[in-house]
C-alpha cells in the first residue's frame, strides 16, 4: 500500500510541476528583515506579465509593496519595494490578461 501512495504522490507532484513549468517564480533572495529590494533568480512568464510583491506578515495577502513588468522569461529580476518589508512577503505572478499564474511566499529571516 505504501508503494501505491508513493506513486500517487509522485504522479500528483509531476502533474503539478508540469502545469507550473510554463510560468514559474524561481528562488527569491530575501534573507533579512527591513529589505527594500527583492531579488529573484528567475521568472518564466509570458510577455506582458507582472510580478507583484505583497505584505504577507499575518499569513494573508496584505498591502502591495512593489511590482515589476516582465518582458517574457527573465533572470535576476529585482523588485523595488515602496517601503521596508519587516515581515514575510507574497509574490504574485500575473499574466497579460491579469490572471494569476503563480504565487510564492517569501519568508523573511527575522533572526
Amino acid at each position: 500500500m505504501k508503494t501505491l501512495k508513493t506513486y500517487a504522490l509522485i504522479a500528483a507532484a509531476t502533474t503539478a510541476f508540469a502545469g507550473a513549468a510554463n510560468a514559474t517564480i524561481f528562488n527569491m533572495g530575501v534573507e533579512e528583515e527591513g529589505v527594500e529590494v527583492v531579488s529573484i533568480d528567475g521568472v518564466n512568464a509570458p510577455l506582458g506579465s507582472e510580478l507583484t510583491m505583497y505584505d504577507y506578515t499575518y499569513g494573508e495577502q496584505g498591502e502591495e509593496l512593489g511590482s515589476v513588468a516582465l518582458a517574457g522569461p527573465s533572470i535576476d529580476v529585482r523588485v523595488q519595494l515602496d517601503g521596508r518589508a519587516d515581515g514575510d512577503l507574497l509574490a504574485v505572478l500575473t499574466g497579460p490578461a491579469g490572471n494569476i499564474i503563480d504565487t510564492k511566499v517569501v519568508m523573511i529571516d527575522d533572526n
